[in-house]
């Protein structure tokens, strides 16, 4: 959003240079987009406002209008209510690609670490681990990290191992290990290994996850003794470890 806003700020200090009325409304236009794509939807109307739309190059003159109401809609003091309650009915009737649809088309209604953490989630529920993986490493990643967050993020994996859902839960696990090697990820795989292990067909299957159960339990644990101490007091992190 800030690079974006960059943008904006630059295109509008060339408006006072320009010598054209066409050129300064092309540039508050332009302007007026980038601001857009930052989530300044304020700046962007009030460029909006000073735009004469008959000057514009025709093929910009033709989208103008749609956008400019699009500004005034997000430019409302109760725009992010109404998306957010659109949010919440989706959720209410567990439609999630609904809700991928909305969050990319509206990226500035959630706080950032919010929005990563819902994609991840939605994204979980229609059965892309890998996507849903890549937005929790972006939760996971946001300063200063939100714990309860990160041990929420395995949920879907035990949900899944208690379903006897092995597989699932295995490819959900692995993209998480990749891009989200915690503790509690390791620690949740190797409460999944065991589980495998309990329905192996054969002793030689049995011993082979059985001794992957162990290394992920040692990673599990030496991660967990690296953690910052109010990360290891953490409850739920030390039952899970327990």
């Amino acid at each position: 959003g800030a690079c974006f806003a960059e943008a904006g700020k630059i295109l509008e200090a060339r408006i006072a240079n320009a010598r054209k009325q066409a050129d300064k409304h092309y540039l508050r236009f332009l302007a007026a987009s980038q601001y857009y794509r930052g989530g300044r939807y304020t700046k962007a109307q009030l460029l909006c406002q000073k735009i004469q739309a008959d000057l514009l190059p025709p093929d910009v003159r033709l989208l103008f209008e749609k956008f400019r109401k699009d500004v005034e809609f997000r430019s409302r003091d109760q725009y992010v209510v109404e998306v957010r309650k659109q949010i919440e009915r989706h959720n209410q009737r567990n439609e999630n690609q609904p809700i991928l649809e909305i969050l990319q088309d509206h990226p500035y209604v959630l706080r950032p670490a919010d929005m990563a953490f819902m994609r991840a989630m939605c994204c979980e529920e229609l059965g892309d681990y890998h996507a849903a993986a890549l937005f929790f490493a972006d939760a996971w990643r946001m300063k200063p990290p939100d714990l309860t967050r990160l041990m929420s993020m395995t949920a879907f994996a035990w949900e899944l191992i208690g379903k006897g859902k092995l597989s699932d839960a295995a490819l959900c696990l692995n993209y998480q290990l990749e891009h989200v090697p915690h503790a509690i990820t390791y620690a949740t795989a190797s409460v999944l290994r065991s589980s495998q292990a309990d329905r192996a067909s054969n002793e030689k299957e049995r011993t082979k996850l059985t001794e992957e159960q162990l290394r992920y339990f040692e990673e599990a644990l030496r991660r967990y003794q690296i953690l910052p101490a109010h990360e290891r007091d953490n409850d739920e992190l030390r039952g899970v470890m327990t």
